[in-house]
């Protein structure tokens, strides 16, 4: 997650509350605006008591 706060010049955040009490932290880089998503983005999951379960940094492909 430290490269693309350090490589994007503008970076919005969500969090979600997840269904299993977790949490999902998205880093998005608004830089890259494409067929009306913003792809470019790091990812996090982490339990309830903020434990790292999971991240992801690169390109979203649409399903």
């Amino acid at each position: 997650m430290q490269a693309l706060i350090h490589f994007s010049k503008r970076a919005y955040v969500k969090w979600q509350k997840q269904p299993d009490g977790g949490y999902l932290v998205t880093w998005t880089d608004l830089r890259f605006w494409r067929d009306r998503d913003w792809p470019f983005r790091a990812e996090v999951r982490m339990d309830s008591q903020f434990n790292l379960l999971e991240q992801k940094l690169g390109w979203h492909k649409k399903a």
